[in-house]
């Protein structure tokens, strides 16, 4: 990756793309599912495409942390260990935060990443969320660049 003849910007957007791929290939089995439901039931379809925006935001943002995970590490397993870490405490600093002072509190929820999806979940479309997500992918897919330059040059 160090002597790839191409920027590292693309090679970074590339791996994302990628990553983003597989999860939606795999994903797309769920289209049964819908099928199905819709055959035999009512689908609130405003509701079904929020969760699928939201859930394309948090694999983006779960993704470009993983990205990143793996640029700061040399090994594949320290990086799934890392991105694991990472993401199971943004889960659980909820639970935390309730025993905070109300003033910690707060700014702990509003860096959790799982938080922000509720919206999604209830059918509700806020650009707040989706600002948060977008945000998320960019710092770090700009981090993970600059990460990977730096042992380019060093």
């Amino acid at each position: 990756l160090l002597t790839a003849p191409i920027p590292v910007s693309k090679l970074v957007l590339g791996k994302f793309i990628g990553a983003m791929s597989v999860f939606w290939t795999a994903s797309a089995l769920n289209v049964l599912y819908v099928i199905v439901i819709d055959i035999f039931g009512k689908i609130d379809y405003g509701a079904l495409f929020t969760n699928l925006v939201g859930s394309l935001l948090l694999t983006g943002a779960m993704m470009s942390i993983a990205i990143f995970v793996s640029a700061v590490t040399d090994s594949p397993v320290a990086s799934a260990a890392g991105t694991l870490a990472i993401l199971f405490g943004l889960m659980v600093i909820d639970f935390f935060a309730m025993f905070m002072p109300s003033w910690l509190a707060k700014v702990v929820l509003k860096l959790t990443i799982y938080s922000y999806y509720d919206d999604f979940t209830n059918g509700i479309l806020n650009l707040v969320p989706v600002v948060y997500y977008i945000s998320i992918v960019a710092v770090m897919l700009f981090l993970t660049v600059r990460m990977i330059e730096k042992r380019r040059w060093s």
